[in-house]
């Protein structure tokens, strides 16, 4: 009978069950698992198979009893409760007693997942998956993945931290293997001899089992190369199907749209043919705030890969510097011109996975990109810039200060080379005649707040536009276009303006304790509850889609006292509108987007609600300017931008 393996030594670091790459995935498991465990098979596409990667998602149950050595690992659970009873280590204990329900319950869920046209686990990528850590083997310098780190993305959907690996590769033999992130417990404590966590069940004198492993299901023929993940113990969410579909969506629209992925679920497929059609479902079903909003932005995405008006620019002769870029068709942009519009450009490598989307291109023009590299020396240079999550391009990450200065130039090109073929292709003679007013709409003006703040030249309206001043020199003509700004907006402050606002009054505030997380686990999710504003939730029933900065509404955030995180909103409506929400986030000296925890909101004219990172305002059907206060949870000086969504239901 084979066993568990639980290598172990004298005098070894325990381990609890904070394992730190499983931890990086919890905050969002099913989009963290869909998205990870793609860019694997992506990675591993077979090139003399003309047909896209294909991934099938199966669920199913087994008898508890049925994992292998179950009684084994119910031994080594009872000698790490004594363990960590003795350390005292609560969290690691509630780890463990949930793991012991778990493993205690007469069935456990399962989630295979399999791939194909793909070429497999060799022997350099399955010891780098399932023997190694911390380190990646892949095939071309265009992969994905590179960090070795989301191979934790599905253990982190197991309560037993519990995966089977199984693999028919083109180039080796079929082999399998079971590994279990557990914790440490002691093997002879009188020696002082501790386990590692990380165990496994393979052949006595090998790092796999010799054989295919596939749990009941159909092994693999000798021919149908690829490779499947069996995950023990899946944890329970509503909606699994839904969940993946978005983030498959989300995450891998390019890869989708070029036919180089297929995705099936429960016998439902996902691919360049349905793309559209599954769009349209998910457009009609219910989905979290967070989602919503990511999911809008993909649909417009989408639009620019679709539409007939979408332009298209390889790299231009600004790249011809770097020895990484072999041709200027290394690197496509793809624009269009529509709204609404997300104002950003999704970037993504040569596999279609989106890495982030850039923003501060253009404040004015209702415009969205697609960028995607498809050279593999330029692929390979973006990917060393690239975090465990693949989510961000970092200089930061680079070691060699010439590397990383090429990548601080490469960078800055990049966005330079985002604005010009945006401002070439969309900005009209009488755009650039007014630039000046349209350019800052979604950055804070500063307003001197207290009558002890010395008086400096700054851009925008201060003393509630007792005295303006502006600083430019982009344009000949920006200083009166820059004077119209300042007008028209302190016009619009002048007309809308009650006081200087009390935080106090009837508006809304956040109250409660910090109840758990929120999407992005920056802070404690708490009750959001205001005198108008009720529990904060969206009401059942209603939906938001974003409709602005665009023609049909426009707004300023202008600083009040920044030590105070004191602010206001000067919003201009061009339509009627019954109800907006204004989703705020600062911008980052590196154009990322954070959060802003919003802590009140006052307006004597309208009703407002604190709602998460974002305000509730009621304008009741009228086009009327407006202007709200509110305060944030910072004393730093910040610039902001805000999205702009319309509530209706």
């Amino acid at each position: 009978m084979n066993k568990w393996k639980f290598p172990y030594g004298v005098d070894l670091m325990p381990s609890g069950h904070n394992n730190t790459a499983i931890e990086m995935f919890l905050d969002n498991i099913i989009d963290s698992l869909t998205r990870e465990v793609i860019q694997n098979s992506l990675d591993a596409h077979d090139k003399s198979v003309d047909n896209p990667v294909k991934i099938e998602f199966n669920f199913s149950k087994m008898r508890t009893s049925e994992i292998p050595n179950v009684v084994q690992i119910k031994e080594a659970l009872k000698k790490a409760k004594e363990m960590w009873t003795e350390k005292n280590s609560k969290d690691t204990l509630d780890y463990l007693d949930h793991f012991e329900r778990t493993i205690n319950n007469e069935e456990v869920s399962i989630l295979k997942i399999s791939d194909y046209n793909t070429v497999g686990l060799d022997d350099k990528s399955y010891a780098s998956l399932v023997v190694g850590n911390a380190y990646s083997e892949k095939s071309n310098e265009a992969s994905a993945g590179s960090k070795g780190i989301g191979k934790a993305a599905p253990f982190a959907s197991s309560n037993l931290r519990m995966v089977f690996y199984n693999t028919v590769p083109v180039y080796g033999r079929e082999k399998s293997a079971g590994v279990m992130n557990f914790v440490s417990y002691y093997k002879n404590k009188v020696n002082n001899e501790i386990t590692q966590e990380r165990a496994s069940f393979v052949d006595e004198n090998k790092t796999y089992l010799d054989r295919q492993y596939t749990f009941n299901y159909p092994e693999r023929r000798k021919d149908e190369y690829g490779t499947d993940l069996f995950i023990i113990g899946l944890k329970q969410f509503d909606d699994w199907e839904i969940k993946i579909l978005l983030s498959a969506i989300n995450n891998f629209l390019v890869s989708l749209y070029k036919d180089e992925l297929e995705i099936i679920i429960h016998n439902r497929v996902l691919n360049v043919n349905t793309l559209s059609g599954i769009i349209e479902e998910l457009k009609e079903i219910k989905l979290s705030r967070s989602d919503n909003v990511e999911f809008e932005n993909t649909l417009r995405y989408y639009d620019v890969l679709i539409n007939e008006n979408t332009l298209k620019f390889h790299l231009d002769e600004r790249f011809e510097k770097y020895d990484f870029i072999e041709s200027l068709e290394d690197g496509y942009l793809l624009l269009l011109d529509h709204d609404p519009a997300n104002r950003k450009v999704l970037q993504t490598r040569e596999a279609g996975m989106k890495i982030y989307e850039r923003n501060r291109i253009n404040g004015k023009i209702n415009f969205s990109g697609v960028f995607q590299a498809v050279g593999n020396k330029f692929n390979a240079f973006l990917k060393d810039m690239e975090n465990a999550n693949h989510n961000i391009w970092s200089v930061d990450r680079l070691q060699d200060k010439k590397i990383k200065r090429n990548g601080t130039s490469l960078l800055r090109d990049l966005l330079r080379w985002y604005k010009d073929k945006v401002k070439e292709s969309y900005e009209t003679a009488s755009d650039k005649e007014i630039e000046a007013f349209g350019i800052s709409d979604l950055l804070p003006i500063q307003e001197e707040a207290d009558s002890d703040v010395k008086e400096k030249k700054d851009s925008g309206i201060r003393n509630r536009v007792s005295s303006i001043e502006i600083e430019t020199t982009r344009l000949t003509n920006q200083n009166k276009d820059g004077d119209k700004e300042v007008e028209q907006w302190g016009k619009i402050v002048r007309e809308v303006d009650d006081g200087p606002g009390n935080m106090s009054g009837p508006g809304a505030s956040r109250t409660g304790d910090g109840g758990g997380n929120s999407p992005d686990g920056q802070f404690g999710g708490g009750d959001e509850k205001g005198e108008r504003g009720g529990t904060g939730e969206r009401t059942i029933g209603e939906r938001k889609r974003q409709i602005g900065p665009s023609e049909k509404i426009n707004v300023k955030i202008i600083e009040k006292n920044a030590s105070l995180g004191k602010y206001f909103i000067v919003g201009i409506p061009r339509t009627k509108l019954k109800k907006i929400n204004i989703e705020l986030k600062n911008v980052g000296a590196d154009g990322q987007t954070y959060n802003v925890k919003v802590l009140s909101v006052y307006s004597s004219k309208h009703d407002t609600n604190v709602n998460k990172n974002s305000i509730d305002l009621e304008l009741n059907n009228q086009i009327e300017n407006f202007k709200v206060d509110f305060q944030v949870d910072s004393s730093l000086r910040s610039k902001m931008e805000a999205t702009i969504y319309e509530i209706t239901g």
